[in-house]
């Protein structure tokens, strides 16, 4: 018979990781700020889920450079 053991959280605690919070809040920050540049320079033509999969394509990079990337 199996024991049952307590679940252990998977996401980190803010209290673990204090700059875990900011950082996640600053990368939403620019993503937003990444979509509304790339809906304005490319009007009625933006298309998001384009945006998303070129932005899926650059990987794990920092969003600056995906930024330039896309610019």
């Amino acid at each position: 018979m199996r024991s049952l053991q307590k679940p252990r959280p998977t996401t980190p605690s803010l209290l673990q990781q204090p700059g875990y919070g900011m950082g996640y809040l600053v990368g939403a920050v620019q993503l937003e700020k990444l979509i509304a540049d790339q809906a304005l320079k490319h009007g009625d033509r933006f298309d998001f889920q384009a945006f998303m999969d070129d932005f899926l394509e650059a990987g794990l990079i920092p969003m600056d450079l995906i930024g330039e990337s896309m610019r």
